[in-house]
């Protein structure tokens, strides 16, 4: 259904988690470092210079373990969001009724994939997930966008929740390696973290435009983006 997939296949890890943790240098837990993925005791130095550096400090949201408190935090500010826009919209042009529609699918957010999304700041309700579409016939002919189907594809769910959990145990195997490569003195892994996380916010973005086009088609992709921009970046908050 999806074509040649985009994220390849899982590459070997390098190094396993419990290497890493055997060659770095592990000062005593704090309590205080409940929920911190770096101890605050390993901030000084050398290596906390070079986190620094990389703009992350002891309570980053890069260092601290997504709790389901915390996630459940991110999510209702998300959809708090959402509905603001949706409130725009429909306050704008008075009589219309839309609602947004999750391009990848809000069951793919589920244990393990979930906290890997938004460690990426990709949400079911975050905007670059999203279309906006009508919810009846005389808004759908205003807006000249199809109704909102209620529904998603038969499998969808499935197939995506494969690739993102290939896209997950990848990022694991390259983070395993990076703790490694830190633990050895050799902090360039930091440099590259932040485009490397970049990288895969950009392939799940694309991965859900690809599902608008295949759901959608192109014309309507194009007369969404012309009215709500891409990423619904036209929608004030």
């Amino acid at each position: 259904m999806f074509g040649q997939k985009t994220f390849g296949r899982r590459a070997a890890p390098q190094f396993g988690a419990a290497t890493a943790a055997a060659s770095a240098p592990q000062p005593q837990r704090d309590p205080a470092d409940e929920g911190r993925i770096i101890a605050a005791a390993m901030w000084d130095g050398p290596l906390g210079a070079k986190l620094r550096e990389a703009r992350m400090t002891p309570d980053s949201p890069h260092n601290l373990v997504l709790t389901h408190d915390r996630m459940r935090a991110m999510e209702d500010a998300a959809t708090a969001r959402m509905n603001r826009m949706i409130a725009r919209i429909e306050a704008h042009v008075q009589g219309i009724a839309v609602r947004p529609f999750a391009l990848i699918p809000w069951a793919v957010w589920e244990d393990a994939n979930a906290a890997f999304l938004m460690k990426l700041d990709f949400l079911p309700s975050s905007p670059w997930n999203n279309f906006i579409l009508p919810t009846d016939a005389r808004s759908a002919e205003f807006l000249g966008l199809p109704e909102h189907p209620r529904a998603v594809a038969p499998g969808l769910t499935e197939q995506v929740a494969a690739m993102v959990t290939e896209l997950r145990e990848e990022t694991a195997d390259y983070l395993d390696a990076g703790i490694a490569r830190i633990a050895r003195g050799d902090f360039a892994f930091l440099d590259e973290y932040e485009s490397n996380r970049n990288e895969r916010f950009q392939r799940l973005f694309a991965l859900a435009r690809y599902l608008a086009e295949i759901t959608f088609g192109p014309a309507v992709i194009a007369k969404h983006d012309e009215q709500f921009g891409l990423g619904l970046s036209s929608i004030p908050e």
